[in-house]
């Protein structure tokens, strides 16, 4: 009778847990940039899903943190309390197919496929690298504070608005102004350094006082 009441139990358990969906690795088949939804083929049964949400660790209405999968991504599909119409993209894996970077233990890094790529560094050092361009927006005032140098390298820097230095300025070439209409400021003091005036009987010398 005891055996029998334990058989009994056993099947239900089994009946309940048949229907209950446990979590499963798949393949992204197709991506909703607006709905910010995926299709998964499901591993190893190869049956594809309906639209299913991706989860995010930071979510708000048009805000957030957004790495959207891309087609042929190996992902983990979980259920909802385990329901089978209740499936959600969780976490990617990377494989065989999709090699990982070697990324040195306690460190951090977004490395996108174009190249470009921010990493925290364990000696505290942040790198940032842009593939391609570099744009940044400040709706407010932009602060920097910096304890040793600022060592900026480009072939041109071009600058719009008033600039004020608390310093001096240090040139190793030529300053002009007035988009050099006058000539560098180098020349016009040459010309002032060695200019003379007409006088009586011949000309003046030129300045006692150089610049």
């Amino acid at each position: 009778m005891i055996q029998q009441m334990l058989n009994i139990a056993r099947r239900e358990a089994e009946r309940v847990m048949a229907r209950r969906a446990m979590p499963k690795t798949g393949i992204v088949t197709a991506y909703d940039p607006d709905h910010y939804c995926a299709k998964v083929e499901l591993q190893p049964e190869g049956v594809e899903t309906g639209w299913l949400p991706i989860r995010t660790p930071w979510s708000g209405n048009e805000w957030g943190m957004f790495c959207p999968p891309t087609p042929g991504d190996e992902v983990e599909v979980g259920f909802q309390e385990g329901g089978k119409q209740a499936g959600y993209v969780k976490l990617r894996a990377f494989g065989d197919r999709l090699r990982p970077l070697s990324v040195p233990a306690g460190e951090f890094w977004v490395v996108h496929k174009s190249g470009s790529f921010l990493k925290f560094k364990n000696d505290g050092s942040v790198e940032l690298h842009a593939a391609e361009d570099l744009n940044a927006t400040v709706a407010g005032q932009a602060n920097l504070a910096v304890t040793g140098k600022v060592v900026a390298s480009a072939t041109e820097f071009d600058l719009t608005g008033n600039v004020k230095v608390t310093g001096d300025i240090t040139a190793s070439g030529n300053i002009y102004d007035q988009n050099g209409a006058k000539d560098h400021i180098g020349h016009i003091r040459d010309v002032y350094d060695g200019h003379t005036h007409p006088a009586p009987g011949g000309t003046t010398n030129i300045p006692n006082q150089q610049l």
